[in-house]
């Protein structure tokens, strides 16, 4: 039940087999509203997630550049679920965006795999593209009853080749 005019990072460097608790979240972020004060200001994301088992729900975005985003490098980032929220965008930009990660940009062998996500039940609204798969290492995502409006250039964005020309669209 907060409110946040700028972002937040959620990150950790524990060992995965130290983190999980059977049954029980790593890290939960719900009923927040992040609102971004400057609806023309680029470049900042509302949360910077890098924890597995995590979960975000019930919240409300408004006016970011990047809503969810990672830009872990040389890990898998598995198991998160994000439903029940509502994503108002500024007219660009990208709800949710997965990166290939800072030391790993030019060795695609170390670029983050990003696996067992689950999309559902979320508004997004005034986005260039919803899903930003940068770097093609998004596997077995789950999306369904989703509402998607005034969506300018795809709900999936994914390159398959970092040098490739244009991006596969959906």
């Amino acid at each position: 039940n907060n409110t946040v005019n700028t972002g937040i990072s959620c990150e950790h460097r524990i060992d995965e087999e130290k983190m999980i608790i059977p049954g029980v979240r790593n890290l939960y972020i719900h009923h927040n509203n992040f609102i971004l004060d400057s609806p023309t200001f680029h470049g900042v994301q509302a949360i910077e997630i890098y924890v597995d088992y995590s979960e975000i729900s019930h919240n409300y975005f408004e006016n970011f550049s990047f809503n969810i985003q990672s830009w872990l490098g040389d890990d898998t980032l598995t198991n998160v679920l994000i439903h029940h929220n509502i994503f108002n965008g500024n007219g660009g930009g990208r709800a949710l965006s997965f990166q290939m990660g800072g030391s790993s940009y030019s060795n695609p062998e170390r670029h983050t795999v990003y696996e067992g996500f689950k999309v559902y039940n979320n508004t997004f609204n005034g986005f260039s593209d919803v899903v930003d798969n940068g770097h093609g290492q998004v596997e077995n995502l789950e999306a369904y009853n989703n509402v998607f409006m005034n969506i300018t250039r795809s709900v999936w964005r994914h390159f398959v080749d970092e040098y490739a020309e244009d991006p596969v669209n959906v």
